[in-house]
């Protein structure tokens, strides 16, 4: 409980710090899922999309929107962040285990992360892995460009793409069962707002990223929103879909361990 409670705190410390600044080889992922026989079956690790500030300046290049009309902009490590901090944080709030596994600004990279994720599988086989991004596109025939020469679209009438998509390893695992039957339809159903970019079948898409390829637990990477068109941009940085996708998601992931047992 002690050391329950010390976790919580350092928790809470990283979301205040944030708050006031505003693996080479192929590893194939598990097939088959053993319940363990623990308070919890799952230990969640989250994972945000690139690197956050540091004394004001973005660590990570590119990764961002432009600067919009008006005056906001999506840095996506730094809003990933902050995803990432309060869904962890409501997972432990929920009864569930969970930690972040980047949250310090600096940028890790795809090769660490698979590292650090596969030495704290080797610890305990209940991790399940949720990366948080959030999307762009190709930005050739983009119509708007701030004043430092980031381009983005005014709308989806003008091409901008639009939605969310979560994608999983290429291969049935039970990731596909989590993301399918549990996290998209409750997204869909709490953030309605928000349209789903189903895959080829599915619901979700499967892809051979790296973080999903060479790491052995499964896990789920979640694309939110599109921060190269503008009225995606704005659904990210709304706090009010914020609140709700961090609760969507631990719903999801409460009604999927209590499946499990």
């Amino acid at each position: 409980m002690q050391k329950l409670n010390l976790k919580k705190g350092l928790l809470g410390i990283f979301i205040a710090l944030f708050a006031s600044l505003g693996a080479m080889l192929f590893i194939p992922q598990e097939d088959v899922y053993k319940p363990v026989e623990t308070a919890n079956n799952i230990e969640y690790v989250i994972v945000a999309g690139h690197g956050d500030a540091d004394n004001g300046q973005y660590l990570t290049p590119g990764k961002r929107s432009p600067i919009w009309p008006d005056g906001h902009q999506v840095l996506e490590g730094r809003s990933t962040k902050l995803y990432a901090l309060e869904l962890t944080a409501s997972l432990e709030s929920a009864g569930l285990d969970a930690t972040i596994l980047n949250p310090l600004p600096y940028d890790m990279s795809l090769q660490e992360r698979t590292k650090r994720i596969n030495d704290m599988y080797k610890q305990d086989k209940r991790l399940f892995v949720i990366y948080v991004h959030h999307n762009a596109q190709q930005l050739t025939n983009a119509n708007y460009v701030d004043k430092l020469g980031n381009k983005g679209f005014l709308s989806v009438a003008d091409g901008g793409a639009t939605g969310a998509e979560s994608y999983t390893s290429v291969g049935r695992t039970r990731s596909d069962t989590f993301n399918n039957d549990y996290l998209i339809p409750q997204l869909e159903k709490d953030i309605p707002e928000v349209a789903w970019r189903y895959g080829s079948g599915t619901k979700g898409k499967e892809a051979n990223f790296y973080v999903l390829k060479n790491t052995i637990p499964p896990g789920v990477l979640i694309e939110w929103c599109f921060m190269t068109t503008y009225p995606d941009s704005q659904k990210i940085s709304s706090k009010d879909i914020r609140t709700r996708w961090v609760q969507s998601v631990t719903n999801a992931c409460l009604n999927y361990e209590n499946s499990l047992c």
